[in-house]
């Protein structure tokens, strides 16, 4: 823990004024510190989407229509979260054929179908590639998303191989061969429309990064695949991941933010610490962010995994806390949003000054800023400080910070001779969900606010005339 110095002390003691006074979000005794975090000028990557995968739906098609329909409005439809990217996972144990693959997922594909028009469908290819012989392998996934096309169900993406370094269902120097594969067999069966992306390792370290290199190395690999995908559980984008992945004309997904074990509906750590892995991914370079599942029947023992449960016996389903918090996230990072890159103040490492969410200490505060297409600016900060150690950090260790409420000075450099801006902020945490409180001034590119532990702090300014940032938004 890191020393506390006199003017972070005097901060502490004008916080338990602040407290004294009734005002502020701070609890009791927690210090108080402060900290800019600084938007860079210059625009990034463009946001396609965000969505969730999904497993096979046990028991979804004997629920009732009315719930089926409100649990895809709630995660997919504009009133909703407005999520419009789905990973369906072509398990060879469960769907070995277009036929299972057809029978396991079509209710469910033309629910989500139904509430949103613009959907982006990702055929996630899972099984062992070097097994099966690279070639073997690709040709059956091709021929289950070609099946599937023939019964109605369209894929735009497939995945190659789910988590391949995981017990090394292909090894690192076979990437660039399986991308050639995919891209062959399903050019064979007409298929040239369906993109690819890979290689949706576990976590982004130097095994992870070792598949992309071969790809990158191998011209013909590179020019056959469409996207760069990895997962963020404990080790998520990282600076060198950005640099990296930033090929001109190649997109970036992270098709995997996941977390497992149990949760109640009100877990605000959970929730936080979704929040920030997407926040963390959007500032170094990810245009597709994918929940690990969209909605399940409850399970205590792992409902971490699920932005929402049901009941498979009565239809009855309830969103867990994080679902507030992606979707207060969405009111800033609208689809089409081009984004910047922040850093903070707080420079003891540069995992910190880049508030980045790696394999050990996290950093307390996760920032990140972007243009939406209409004009407005959009800023989603995290006060990660006092979440546990515990599920979804299995592999690998992860020290959070001890709780501190942070007065946080946010400055957009492309704001600095805008005048006065007017933000509107939100805030959710344990106690309140998406809630609106008012107006903040931004001047000089400066905005002020405080945020206390675990929670997700938004602000949105009003839509201008005057977009620089409008991209075509697939």
């Amino acid at each position: 823990m890191r020393e506390v110095t006199k003017t972070e002390c005097f901060h502490f003691f004008i916080g338990l004024l602040v407290l004294g006074s009734g005002q502020g979000p701070a609890a009791y005794g927690q210090p108080l510190f402060s900290m800019t975090v600084t938007a860079a000028s210059g625009a990034r990557q463009t946001l396609i989407g965000m969505g969730a995968t999904e497993g096979v739906p046990r028991n979804y098609a004997k629920l009732p229509l009315d719930s089926r329909l409100d649990m895809a409005r709630m995660i997919w439809g504009h009133d909703g979260l407005g999520f419009r990217v789905c990973k369906l996972w072509g398990d060879q144990r469960w769907a070995p054929n277009g036929a299972q693959m057809l029978a396991s997922y079509k209710r469910f594909y033309d629910d989500i179908n139904s509430v949103q028009p613009n959907m982006i469908w990702l055929y996630g290819a899972v099984g062992n590639a070097a097994s099966d012989g690279l070639e073997n392998y690709a040709a059956h996934h091709a021929q289950i998303v070609a099946d599937c096309k023939a019964g109605g169900m369209v894929f735009q993406y497939v995945g190659t191989c789910n988590e391949p370094n995981d017990h090394t269902l292909y090894a690192p120097t076979q990437a660039a061969e399986v991308v050639k594969d995919f891209r062959a067999e399903l050019d064979k069966r007409g298929l040239q429309n369906v993109k690819t992306l890979s290689p949706e390792c576990a976590s982004v370290d130097s095994m992870g990064m070792s598949y992309i290199q071969n790809i990158k190395d191998d011209a013909a690999a590179l020019a056959d695949l469409t996207a760069f995908a990895s997962h963020s559980a404990n080790m998520c984008f990282t600076p060198a991941y950005y640099n990296l992945c930033n090929v001109p004309g190649k997109e970036s997904w992270m098709t995997e933010g996941d977390a497992n074990g149990p949760e109640g509906t009100n877990d605000a750590g959970l929730a936080a610490s979704f929040a920030a892995k997407a926040c963390n991914d959007f500032n170094l370079g990810c245009q597709v962010w994918l929940h690990f599942l969209a909605y399940l029947e409850y399970d205590p023992r792992d409902n971490a995994t699920r932005i929402m449960g049901y009941d498979q016996n009565t239809g009855e389903h309830q969103p867990f806390l994080k679902y507030y918090y992606y979707r207060q996230l969405r009111l800033a990072f609208k689809d089409g949003c081009v984004f910047r890159s922040s850093t903070s103040s707080d420079t003891r490492e540069d995992r910190y000054r880049t508030m980045c969410l790696t394999y050990g200490d996290k950093p307390a505060i996760v920032g990140t800023a972007g243009r939406n297409a209409d004009g407005s600016w959009g800023l989603n900060v995290v006060n990660l400080t006092s979440e546990p150690a515990r599920r979804g950090d299995s592999r690998g260790s992860a020290n959070y910070q001890p709780a501190a409420t942070y007065d946080i000075t946010y400055h957009v450099a492309e704001l600095e001779k805008a005048g006065t801006v007017s933000f509107t902020l939100y805030r959710s945490s344990s106690t309140v969900r998406v809630a609106n409180q008012g107006t903040v001034s931004m001047t000089g590119g400066n905005v002020a606010f405080t945020i206390a532990p675990l929670e997700l702090v938004t602000l949105v300014s009003a839509p201008t005339t005057d977009a620089t940032d409008r991209r075509n938004v697939k």
